[in-house]
């Protein structure tokens, strides 16, 4: 047995907009959307076999009916590796504001 990859589901507000970001300012590509045409639900974006789910909030809590019990937030750090930091910093500076 050996692990292959990670893929992690983000609950979201907003798919849409965040499938937005994540192709247009950091360049990812959309692989899958349901439904397919907008007003997404749920999304998976891949950059070069680094792939991420969003999945909006209702649609988790109707799948996960358990998480309903609990407050809206937490925090979760998401680490991407990428050969240059300083370029894709740059690329995206004129676009996104930077918290940090």
């Amino acid at each position: 047995m050996e692990y292959k990859d990670l893929m992690p589901n983000l609950m979201i507000k907003d798919v849409n907009k965040t499938v937005d970001s994540y192709k247009n300012v950091l360049g990812f590509d959309i692989l899958q959307t349901i439904p397919e045409s907008w007003n997404f639900v749920f999304a998976i974006v891949n950059a070069n076999g680094v792939l991420i789910s969003f999945q909006e909030e209702k649609s988790v809590k109707d799948e996960y009916p358990q998480l309903n019990s609990f407050a809206q937030g937490g925090g979760i750090t998401l680490y991407i590796h990428v050969t240059d930091v300083n370029e894709l910093f740059e690329k995206i500076k004129i676009k996104e504001k930077i918290a940090k």
